[in-house]
């Protein structure tokens, strides 16, 4: 629906829903400079209207709802941290002491919601014995092979993969780690989302699930049935939380992040959710994958390849393309500057060339687009922040793109 009918369900004014969309709270598609509301748009002005009546603040309601859409509270300790915030405005309003029975009695209903308890967890993720044949050597191709195994319910918990080559690679805890996997911890008790939410301006946080929104919109649900879904750079699982539960089983998720403590913190979260697809977990640099050529339907590369733009001298999809098989899809956000209007700091000026969007458009060879747009602008840098000159406006751009082999 548009802006003027959307305002007028509410009961608010459009210059209202204007300055909740400025401030990210309300997340509408632009369609031919008009902006659209679904339902997922309804959805959030009802949980803002909801939380203005508890009194929350505007900055609160931002936190609060970047929490929601970087994590889906899928996991119990998400759902303890946003009941946080509760507990600390029952504490003030009951200091007030007038005119806050309302206030109380909804967030006596949440803090009762959140402390829900999950349930038994589903079976222990690892890798499925029916996936291992996509497995290769990355660096001569061959099969590789498997020692040491220990294997329960069809998934593969524990062992070596070996090439004759000299190449090895280790299953651990259900998890793929090569040797380009990094050695980082990741907070077992406060999942890295919080951490964004505390430190990043909740605007930046707006502008980055966007694209995740719009993203998540244009997957055809239908035809990931049967097929292998590669995402790069995972993190704390935003996307996969996104759409776990709109993914046609039997199907295959190849979660991926150099940073092995972090999907080991991720298979903690999501071994509490059921029903989920076949995840396969690989701590490993993206460029060394050790996966079988045309063996992938999906990539799935939200901002995940961002660091990679630091550290390499190659767009992502350079190193990525081999995996994909003929008509692949490839769902893609991206931070880019616009020409002349942005100044890395040293050291990393070099990488300026990797966030102008005219170079980003021409890595697409070999694809042919399926849709494309420019998502929206920022003010804030997020992890750019101490790598940019003060000042600098974020832009994002996503698209979908189909494999074509020439």
């Amino acid at each position: 629906m548009r802006i003027g009918h959307f305002a007028e369900r509410f009961g608010v004014s459009i210059d209202t829903i204007r300055f909740y969309v400025e401030n990210g709270l309300v997340l509408p598609e632009m369609v031919h400079n008009q902006r659209i509301f679904d339902q997922q748009c309804v959805q959030d002005m009802e949980l803002v209207l909801t939380l203005k009546k508890m009194r929350f603040s505007l900055s609160e309601i931002k936190k609060m709802i970047s929490l929601i859409r970087l994590t889906n509270l899928i996991d119990q300790s998400d759902k303890e941290y946003y009941s946080q915030f509760f507990l600390k405005k029952q504490e003030e309003l009951r200091t007030e002491k007038e005119e806050i029975d309302q206030a109380l009695q909804l967030i006596d209903v949440q803090l009762g919601w959140s402390s829900l308890d999950l349930g038994e967890e589903s079976p222990k993720i690892g890798i499925p014995i029916s996936f291992f044949s996509n497995f290769c050597c990355p660096d001569c191709g061959q099969a590789l092979q498997l020692d040491q195994a220990k294997v329960e319910s069809n998934q593969i918990h524990e062992g070596i993969l070996s090439c004759r080559c000299g190449y090895k690679a280790k299953i651990e805890e259900g998890i793929l780690r090569t040797r380009t996997a990094v050695e980082e911890e990741t907070l077992v008790e406060s999942r890295i989302t919080h951490e964004y939410l505390d430190s990043f301006d909740p605007n930046f946080l707006s502008f980055a699930i966007k694209s995740v929104e719009w993203l998540a919109k244009r997957i055809n649900y239908k035809s990931t049935q049967n097929s292998t879904i590669l995402e790069l750079g995972t993190g704390s699982g935003t996307f996969l939380g996104r759409i776990m539960e709109k993914l046609k089983p039997p199907c295959v998720y190849v979660a991926t992040d150099q940073r092995f403590s972090q999907l080991l913190e991720l298979k903690r979260v999501i071994e509490k959710h059921a029903p989920r697809p076949d995840l396969v977990l690989i701590a490993s640099n993206f460029c060394d994958l050790p996966l079988r050529n045309a063996s992938v339907d999906f990539v799935l590369d939200i901002y995940g390849t961002f660091s990679h733009m630091f550290t390499n001298d190659n767009f992502p999809i350079s190193s990525v393309r081999a995996w994909m098989k003929h008509q692949a899809l490839w769902y893609g956000a991206y931070v880019y500057f616009e020409p002349n209007q942005f100044e890395f700091l040293e050291p990393f000026k070099k990488q300026a060339p990797f966030f102008d969007l005219r170079r980003i458009k021409a890595s697409f060879q070999g694809f042919e687009k399926v849709d494309a747009a420019k998502i929206g602008s920022c003010h804030s840098l997020g992890d750019l922040r101490n790598r940019m000159r003060e000042g600098t406006i974020s832009y994002a751009w996503a698209c979908v793109a189909r494999r074509i082999l020439t």
